[in-house]
């Protein structure tokens, strides 16, 4: 038996009831209680001299509070379920019901792993070295800034069967300090100096690049101050994955203004 075999309506959980994962038979909590009782443990693994036993809460065999809880244990487990649902920060109370009641180790939806074959199988062979893909049109960056080095990521964007696709193109990582001038020169150097050949035969230039600014403001506003003829830009990064990327600012009786990049980027 596991939880996910748990049946209830909302708004009658007194009614709870466990299905059978063999039978399909639906089962209310006295008909669980005894089977939990009459059951049989079986060992999955050969005896070595210690003996584990793993079990999730539906073995539950202690009474309940029959007046706060007619339909025993499974009308509990119900409202615990409901109010996980309702909680102010789900994920943190899903963790406690899975860890407490499934007896299993929490995973969040987004580490869990994907299948993968589908878009496996839309990989397509190029390289950007020699050539770029004959969709790119323009080339973009995003820079990040540690404290003994910069990673820029370039991507290329166009146009394949009339819906829009991006291709990495390059990864590169320049090491050394932000606080010696140095690292900016081969910063610049590289920015100013890295083309791609596209197979119409031109060589393509980065359009735009942005440069998050969250770690050494003021040597990335400097930088980007001086590197905007090359749309190079100082940015912020967010969490929040709908976030625009040029927010609105409001002007002084607080009404809504439209911005620009060059204006969000003033400060750079």
């Amino acid at each position: 038996m596991h939880r996910k075999d748990l049946r209830y309506d909302k708004d009658e959980t007194e009614l709870a009831q466990i299905q059978c994962p063999t039978c399909h038979a639906n089962h209310d909590d006295k008909a669980r209680a005894t089977m939990a009782r009459d059951g049989k443990w079986h060992p999955t693994s050969e005896f070595r001299g210690v003996a584990g036993f793993h079990a999730n809460a539906l073995l539950w065999p202690h009474p309940v509070d029959e007046q706060k809880y007619p339909g025993g244990f499974l009308q509990m487990l119900s409202l615990e379920e409901i109010a996980v649902e309702q909680a102010d920060n789900p994920e943190r109370a899903r963790r406690v019901l899975v860890n407490t009641r499934d007896a299993e180790s929490y995973e969040p939806e987004h580490l869990q792993k994907i299948e993968h074959s589908t878009l496996y199988k839309r990989r397509e062979r190029y390289d950007p070295r020699e050539v770029l893909p004959s969709e790119v049109v323009f080339i973009t960056f995003g820079a990040d800034l540690q404290s003994n080095r910069a990673e820029i990521k370039f991507k290329g964007w166009g146009h394949r069967d009339g819906k829009k696709q991006s291709w990495a193109i390059d990864y590169r990582i320049v090491r050394g300090s932000p606080l010696q001038a140095e690292f900016w020169e081969k910063l610049q150097a590289v920015f100013q100096n890295v083309s791609w050949k596209h197979p119409c035969g031109k060589w393509i230039h980065p359009s735009i690049g942005l440069f998050d600014s969250r770690f050494r403001p003021d040597e990335v506003f400097s930088f980007t101050r001086r590197m905007q003829r090359l749309r190079i830009y100082a940015c912020e990064g967010a969490t929040t994955i709908s976030k625009p990327i040029v927010p609105k600012k409001t002007n002084q009786k607080g009404s809504p203004t439209g911005i620009g990049l060059g204006d969000w980027h003033a400060r750079s």
